[in-house]
């Protein structure tokens, strides 16, 4: 009989956001990223998520069936991103019964600048001069994300404008922040307009 190790026991999840031009599928526990896949190429990722998180799930020897989660970052972003990401994640959730867990994507993606500064402002390039923003003071959210254009965001200080650069994970404030989606059937991207 083949015993498991601690580190075996450790559960681990499944991150999923294509809010932005660089895709992430991240693999980790609750304390440490196993593993990541990231880029910025749009279509082949459209066609490819499955394989990406086959790849990444056989890579670190686990099955889809032993993830104790899936985290999905559910916007506000690129509109297909955020809805592939979404639906991915719904069916993987239904389909294995695995849990699944929202979290914005301008927290996840900024997560490991948050606490670093005394204010930060994370933003998303939306159209038209207007960004999906949100701003934190340490671990305290002082302008709610929704969408704004720069003379609101200005107020704020420390901007971070989401990219390939910037990107940091931290996983202690994803799972701070993320929130468990009691029917996976109804989870939704979240869409911000001006009024």
């Amino acid at each position: 009989m083949k015993i498991k190790s601690i580190k075996d026991k450790e559960k681990k999840y499944l991150i999923l956001d294509i809010s932005i031009k660089t895709k992430l599928i991240i693999l980790a526990t609750k304390n440490k990223i196993i593993d990541m896949i990231k880029f910025s190429i749009s279509k082949e990722f459209v066609e490819n998520i499955i394989p990406f998180i086959q790849k990444i799930i056989h890579k670190n020897n686990i099955k889809l069936k032993d993830l104790n989660g899936i985290i999905v970052g559910q916007g506000p972003g690129a509109f297909i991103g955020i809805r592939i990401a979404v639906l991915t994640s719904k069916i993987l959730s239904i389909g294995l019964n695995i849990p699944l867990y929202k979290i914005s994507s301008l927290i996840l993606l900024s997560s490991g600048h948050i606490n670093k500064n005394n204010i930060i402002t994370p933003k998303i390039y939306a159209y038209n001069n207007l960004y999906y923003g949100i701003s934190f003071q340490k671990n305290k959210i002082i302008l709610s994300e929704n969408i704004y254009n720069n003379s609101v965001l200005n107020r704020f200080s420390n901007h971070l404008l989401l990219d390939l650069n910037n990107i940091k994970i931290s996983l202690l404030q994803t799972f701070f922040y993320m929130k468990k989606v009691l029917n996976p059937h109804f989870l939704k991207p979240k869409y911000y307009d001006i009024n």
